[in-house]
């Protein structure tokens, strides 16, 4: 995996200008920052697939590994799948808006492919 860029320092994301005025005290301003250690262990279990997909579909790494934070886990008949919905963005500490709809699917620890999917209608089964 020495193609891609292994930076040292941690990666502040900032979602950008949000466009909407909220009220001050609803504002999240606080930087995301992912560990570099968080981000080499993404690319350690990522597939070729999924490099593959990631890159079709306009994810960083750093999205991936926000999602793997901040995303809820649910588990399918033969994988399992991570997914940044409404309810995490709106209890997140931080601005992770631009995160929404991501989905990861798990299988056997790897990472199989990621997705982006703005209508999340998964359902937790026992």
């Amino acid at each position: 995996m020495s193609q891609y860029n292994m930076k040292k320092e941690p990666v502040l994301f900032s979602a950008g200008t949000n466009r909407k005025k909220r009220h001050k005290a609803t504002q999240k301003t606080s930087p995301l920052c992912i560990p570099n250690g968080v981000l080499m262990h993404v690319q350690e279990i990522l597939t070729e697939h999924a490099w593959k997909r990631m890159a079709q579909r306009g994810l960083s790494i750093t999205d991936i590994a926000a999602t793997m934070m901040f995303g809820s886990f649910y588990h399918g008949k033969k994988a399992e799948i991570i997914v940044v919905g409404k309810k995490e963005c709106r209890h997140a500490k931080y601005n992770i808006h631009f995160l929404q709809g991501i989905h990861i699917v798990l299988k056997q620890g790897r990472i199989v492919t990621t997705y982006r999917n703005r209508t999340v209608q998964l359902r937790y089964r026992s």
